[in-house]
């Protein structure tokens, strides 16, 4: 951490952008303040430019893509080391991807080990958006004066800051007009991850139930998924009563509600 001096992270937002601002302290990031830019605003000089002092006082310039823009997969491979794993995951892309393979940029995450299973298979997020977005919005970006170095989705941090301990499907909504971000974790791991639109109105609770019924269909035949899932709803108060409604008709054993990280919280895990 003591190579950055500050961090930046920003959001798109519908008709605007959110700017986060952080300090390093020692091994994580403080909370400076934030605020909300239009779409022709440029982002502050003084918080996000790049000059020599930049070198004196290194900042770390993050953009989100927006959670509709990428594509989330769970794969579980052997627990090779990390050079090892990103080869693997290259040789499966045509299988994981939706998209050509030319057409798309491309990382991935390593979840830690199970220390308790030496030999188990590790699980790996492979993280998927398209090229010419990614390059469209780093055009964008920059011509707004935020030259970003690294991209990071914030669905990710949401879905690691959960720190899943019981097996069971997690389900993260999206903000108005974004996926939500469906897991299921069985055996100590995620098995399947998956970003789903979803309409509002009356269609959504039938389109929800007939996903989660065709991804539990695989999860039986592929071994991993045993019985009904128990439901974890990471989402606030408010906003998960009418979430919960969906799932309580034939949620078997139950919804459990667990509150999500703040936005600030997200970006400060994304800069970490």
């Amino acid at each position: 951490m003591s190579h950055w001096y500050s961090a930046n992270v920003l959001q798109a937002l519908p008709g605007g952008r959110r700017l986060w601002r952080f300090s390093a302290k020692g091994d994580h990031f403080v909370f400076d303040g934030d605020k909300t830019l239009t779409l022709q605003e440029p982002a502050p000089a003084a918080a996000v430019g790049k000059s020599w002092q930049s070198f004196i006082r290194p900042k770390l310039n993050v953009a989100w893509l927006p959670p509709d823009k990428v594509f989330f997969r769970a794969v579980q491979l052997p627990g090779a080391d990390a050079a090892e794993i990103a080869s693997m995951v290259e040789l499966q892309l045509e299988k994981l991807s939706p998209l050509p393979v030319t057409h798309i940029v491309w990382s991935l995450y390593l979840m830690p080990r199970n220390e308790g299973k030496p030999d188990a298979l590790r699980t790996v997020i492979v993280i998927i958006a398209a090229r010419s977005y990614v390059e469209e919005l780093l055009g964008e970006l920059e011509g707004q004066g935020f030259l970003a170095d690294r991209i990071e989705c914030p669905g990710l941090d949401q879905l690691l800051s959960a720190k899943m301990n019981e097996d069971g499907l997690w389900f993260f909504p999206g903000g108005p007009g974004e996926p939500a971000l469906i897991a299921w974790h069985y055996g100590g791991a995620i098995q399947n991850l998956t970003l789903l639109a979803l309409p509002e109105g009356p269609e959504r609770g039938p389109q929800l139930k007939a996903h989660i019924e065709q991804i539990a269909w695989a999860g039986e035949l592929e071994g991993w998924l045993t019985g009904s899932p128990r439901i974890h709803l990471v989402a606030q108060p408010g906003e998960a009563e009418s979430w919960k409604a969906l799932f309580t008709a034939w949620a078997d054993n139950g919804v459990e509600v667990v509150p999500p990280e703040a936005p600030a919280e997200l970006a400060a895990l994304s800069a970490q």
